[in-house]
């Protein structure tokens, strides 16, 4: 004789205790999510600009008690470090490697002009190579071998540019006179940013060794590539559509351009998910005059994050969420910028996607489904957001 399968409410019940017991950190245990805010280095303001892999080292710049802007690194143990140890000049961070040890941006010093830098706690920050004008670094590889973001020619045209061991290499245009590389991947072989074409459009392209890629648009005349997944294969950024709008989008050489839709104004995404299942960035209202931080995923689509997250557990009393930097490598730790009682702070908001046990994302708790997306859960899969 068989035995009668569990009713949902039993299995909804029995994944909830044990969800909680194997995937909530000890210390928020209690809740599916929290938000923190990083402080500042002393002055007005922070904002975060990017996250490692694992969700625990955030960077970004902040205002001084001497009214300078710095890079910083931000860890769980150690709160907020400066960067910027000179003291001259401003800086800022873009991103972080992998596995949290380098740090790339942008610094200022007097009389010297703008230049990209590259930042360990062995070497502290050291400049990048140019190609006779100005530097910006924004994205690094895996391990930090491989920097790209903008490197100015002589006569201060922006080219995409992409820093290694063999020092600092142009990787060219779509025909057009600009470029600028936005992303990387974790090998540091495949690019993705925006270039001018011949025609004077700006459109999103996929660099690699054999050369730059001009990839679609959603129908109208402009794309940006914006974020690339550690194996370079799903990238997602923003372009217009055939009736003028500005749309959040994600790209697969398999599935062409997907469009993502927007909440509002137009939506920018800033960062992908190392699976390509989570995208985040922010939308404005359609004003233009004010943005909010978004989160897509697969199963759910786009949500304000204002409003997505404290249904999740995550609480925003005193938090406006304006824009969201970068996102974890699997989906459930965001990092960046908003409002705490109307002052501009980083954010990092730490939610767990098993705090629920809707573990397939699709609205219905305590399936067949949910269950055995728990046990791919257990063997190392992630959980929808």
């Amino acid at each position: 004789m068989s035995m009668p399968r569990p009713r949902p409410t039993v299995i909804a019940a029995a994944l909830a205790v044990i969800a909680a017991g194997l995937f909530a950190p000890a210390s928020e245990a209690r809740a599916a999510g929290v938000i923190l805010g990083l402080g500042t280095l002393g002055g007005g303001y922070s904002y975060a600009a990017g996250v490692g892999a694992d969700g625990g080292t955030v960077v970004g710049r902040s205002e001084t008690a001497f009214g300078r802007q710095h890079a910083f690194r931000w860890t769980v143990a150690g709160g907020m470090e400066d960067l910027d140890a000179s003291g001259l000049g401003d800086s800022s961070a873009a991103a972080i490697s992998a596995d949290g040890t380098t740090v790339v941006g942008e610094r200022s010093a007097l009389f010297s002009g703008r230049f990209a830098f590259r930042w360990t706690a062995a070497s502290g920050m050291q400049g990048l190579g140019t190609l006779g004008g100005s530097t910006s670094a924004a994205a690094v590889s895996g391990d930090g071998s491989v920097i790209v973001g903008r490197a100015d020619l002589s006569d201060g045209t922006d080219r995409a540019a992409r820093w290694s061991a063999g020092g600092v290499q142009d990787l060219g245009t779509l025909g057009g006179p600009t470029a600028t590389a936005a992303d990387v991947s974790a090998n540091g072989a495949v690019v993705t940013g925006r270039s001018t074409t011949a025609a004077g459009d700006t459109r999103a392209f996929r660099w690699t060794a054999a050369g730059m890629q001009q990839l679609p648009t959603l129908g109208g005349t402009f794309a940006d590539g914006r974020a690339i997944t550690p194996d370079g294969a799903v990238i997602a950024g923003t372009s217009s559509t055939a009736g003028g709008a500005i749309h959040a989008f994600r790209w697969t050489a398999a599935g062409g351009m997907q469009d993502l839709g927007t909440l509002d104004g137009p939506a920018r995404p800033k960062a992908i998910s190392a699976d390509g299942s989570a995208v985040v960035g922010s939308f404005e209202d359609v004003t233009g005059e004010n943005s909010r931080a978004f989160l897509w995923t697969v199963p759910r689509g786009m949500v304000d994050l204002n409003a997505y997250l404290p249904t999740v557990g995550v609480d925003l009393v005193h938090w406006r969420l304006l824009q969201a930097e970068d996102v974890s490598a699997d989906g459930s730790v965001v990092v960046g910028t908003g409002t705490f009682d109307g002052e501009i702070r980083a954010f990092r908001v730490t939610f767990s996607p098993c705090g629920t046990v809707d573990f397939d994302g699709d609205g219905d708790e305590g399936t067949d489904n949910d269950l055995e997306a728990f046990f791919r859960r257990i063997a190392g899969g992630a959980c929808a957001p």
